[in-house]
């Protein structure tokens, strides 16, 4: 038996099932408008870059950060800077600063110190009045639980 590969999940689920792909980018769409004002954006945990990609047609300069190769190369393919390297690494080796930083769907993969680093760490990069958007699955929502939640087995 082989081992989870979150970029086979990632390439598989969302790449090329045209349905998932569509939803997933119209879902990263409904966050673009909070980073209108923005010049330089920190996209944690990038995966596939759709949100790259998002900004990007915005004109937003957008820097990702993501630990997993292939994501990493697949978005950097497409013209994106993107550092390969553990977001909690990053956030605490970085001399950058943003003025906003978007992170979708991750926490919920964190241990609770891991996600209190996160936390701290994107606060470290934030410029002065900058703006952090976290998105995460609803802990209320039932048809979460059932039906979404647990396909991703990394979900603690």
């Amino acid at each position: 038996m082989s081992t989870f590969n979150y970029s086979d999940y990632e390439f598989n689920i969302r790449l090329h099932d045209l349905e998932a792909k569509k939803v997933h980018r119209a879902n990263l769409a409904r966050f673009v408008k909070y980073f209108v004002d923005c010049r330089s954006v920190l996209d944690i945990a990038t995966g596939t870059g759709v949100f790259l990609d998002l900004l990007r047609e915005k004109q937003i300069q957008v820097v990702g950060v993501d630990d997993d190769a292939r994501v990493v190369e697949s978005a950097a393919a497409r013209g994106h800077r993107v550092i390969h390297k553990d977001i909690l690494e990053y956030l605490a080796e970085t001399e950058e600063s943003f003025d906003g930083a978007f992170c979708s769907h991750v926490i919920e993969h964190l241990p609770f110190e891991a996600v209190t680093k996160l936390i701290e760490g994107v606060s470290r990069r934030l410029k002065s009045g900058g703006i952090f958007v976290l998105a995460f699955p609803s802990p209320k929502a039932l048809r979460t639980h059932l039906y979404q939640f647990w396909m991703d087995p990394q979900h603690v």
